[in-house]
């Protein structure tokens, strides 16, 4: 069967081409699988073989021989990103069990700084998680200098991304961090609602990533205590004051590519629902476990059960490590979308709460640094908000 592919738009460097479908320009592209591939409907496991022809003096960069150990299937043609063409500029860093490799079309940009930042990033990910093998394949699409640009979608053997050219690597590894917690979040802990069902577990799939992203970038030095004060305060206070602050979960699955505020829900109210959960973890089992031994067992339980929802895989492996029934929370705080109202000791006394009621919004909350902690303490407080 041959097949016509068309770019996105005819413009030169398309926003969120990424998104919007695949990028053609100058003997250059770059695509994700399902925008450039037709497959066959109901044959998502189907083997199938890959071959590359291309004028010469072409290449191709993707991520689609990291997937699986027994040969690639249909689904792993469509999970995949390929940049491409004349020109394409490649550079490799070794990592834990394996080789990362960057490449980019679009304008000209630095890789290497972009890809030493990557590798701590992408190393403390596979020690939280027990995996250290496989290789990690970036690709990128290169935007003018200047643009605001800064997109990704996660791939399990690596992402794909949108940037400008100029990107600082402190970002880039930012959002490698993101993009590759996708790996465990929710691909290897729970399985997704299917088809337009999908955003009603944003609130797992984006927001506990967005907690993972503070997280680990706490954890591994990138965040002082300071930042992640900063992160915390943009979550909490963007998820009080959101025109769509009270929305129910049902709202997320009818709007989330239509409305900007809606978008952002599921990633501030998933991670402030991440930060309770820690919270109520680490208080009832007296510092024995918090929400990285949930989702440990979650990997654990949807590894043997690859039909596990992601939502009752969360409910049982958190009954299981101590924590109690949170299925009222949830149907409180997810599904109807009523406001989480955080505890004093949410950090252990690391941060302070801090709470404001504001005409028209209610109440607002976000917190402090503690200003009295020692050096034990703000080591023990490192310990605390980064997990383990």
């Amino acid at each position: 069967m041959d097949y016509l592919v068309n770019p996105a738009s005819g413009r030169e460097h398309a926003h969120n081409s990424v998104y919007e479908g695949i990028w053609i320009s100058y003997g250059q592209f770059e695509a994700l699988g399902n925008d450039l591939f037709a497959t066959p409907i109901g044959y998502d496991d189907a083997p199938l073989t890959f071959d590359w022809e291309a004028p010469h003096g072409w290449s191709l960069v993707t991520p689609l021989s990291t997937f699986g150990t027994d040969g690639i299937t249909v689904i792993h043609l469509t999970q995949s990103s390929f940049v491409g063409g004349r020109g394409v500029k490649e550079v490799r860093r070794s990592i834990l069990g394996g080789t990362m490799l960057l490449a980019s079309v679009g304008a000209p940009m630095r890789l290497g700084p972009l890809a030493d930042a990557m590798v701590p990033a992408v190393n403390e990910l596979r020690t939280f998680w027990g995996d250290t093998t496989g290789n990690f394949v970036v690709t990128l699409l290169a935007m003018v200098p200047g643009s605001d640009d800064l997109v990704g979608i996660g791939r399990d053997g690596g992402f794909v991304a949108e940037m400008r050219a100029d990107v600082a690597p402190e970002e880039l590894a930012s959002l490698a961090t993101h993009e590759y917690t996708h790996a465990w979040i929710p691909n290897r802990t729970g399985k997704m609602p299917e088809g337009p069902r999908e955003p009603l577990a944003y609130w797992f799939s984006e927001g506990f990533t967005v907690f993972y992203t503070n997280r680990t970038e706490l954890r591994d030095g990138r965040l002082s205590l300071r930042a992640f004060q900063d992160r915390f305060n943009a979550i909490s206070v963007g998820n009080d004051m959101s025109p769509v602050r009270r929305a129910p979960n049902a709202r997320i699955e009818q709007d989330f590519w239509n409305n900007p505020d809606v978008q952002q829900l599921p990633y501030l109210r998933g991670a402030i629902f991440a930060y309770l959960l820690d919270a109520r973890l680490i208080d009832r089992t007296h510092g024995k476990h918090s929400l990285d031994n949930v989702m440990r067992d979650m990997r654990d339980r949807f590894r043997k059960n690859p039909e596990l929802g992601a939502r009752e895989n969360l409910v049982h492996s958190y009954a299981e490590m101590g924590g109690g029934d949170i299925g009222d929370w949830l149907v409180r705080y997810i599904d109807r979308g009523e406001q989480m109202v955080l505890p004093d000791d949410l950090f252990g006394g690391c941060l302070i709460m801090l709470r404001e009621h504001k005409p028209d919004t209610g109440l607002v909350q976000s917190a402090q640094l503690a200003s009295d902690l020692s050096p034990p303490r703000r080591l023990a407080c490192l310990h605390r908000l980064g997990g383990g």
